[in-house]
C-alpha cells in the first residue's frame, strides 16, 4: 500500500498484472472489446518465466532506494524479499540458508 502511489503512476492504462482493482478477467474483457469487429490474426501474451526465483538482490535494493529515500521503508521491502538469510521450515526439518536471489514467495 505504501508503494502503490509510488509505482501505481508508472503503469500503462493496458497494465492488468498485480494491481490493484485489476484482475485477469478485466484484462480479458479489455482484450475482447479491444479486438472486436477487428480482423485479428494474433494475440501474444507473454509471460517472465521463473522471474521471482532468479531476481538479484543487489539489484532489487538498488532499484527500490533509486525511488525510495526512506532507508526504514527500502529495509522493510528487503527483508520481506527475503535478501540475506532466510529460514526454511519444512517438513521434516528447519534449515537458515543464505540467499543471494530470489524471493521467499512459495519458499515451500
Amino acid at each position: 500500500m505504501i508503494l502503490t502511489p509510488i509505482y501505481e503512476a508508472e503503469f500503462l492504462g493496458f497494465s492488468y498484472g498485480f494491481r490493484p482493482e485489476r484482475s485477469q478477467h478485466g484484462a480479458l474483457d479489455a482484450l475482447a472489446y479491444g479486438i472486436k469487429g477487428r480482423n485479428v490474426r494474433w494475440v501474444l501474451d507473454a509471460d517472465i518465466r521463473s522471474f521471482f526465483d532468479t531476481i538479484s538482490h543487489t539489484w532489487l535494493v538498488r532499484f527500490i532506494e533509486h525511488r525510495i529515500g526512506d532507508k526504514r521503508i527500502v529495509r522493510l521491502i528487503r527483508d520481506a524479499a527475503g535478501c540475506g538469510d532466510l529460514t526454511v521450515a519444512c517438513e521434516p526439518s528447519t534449515s537458515t540458508v543464505s540467499t543471494i536471489c530470489g524471493s521467499t514467495r512459495g519458499a515451500c
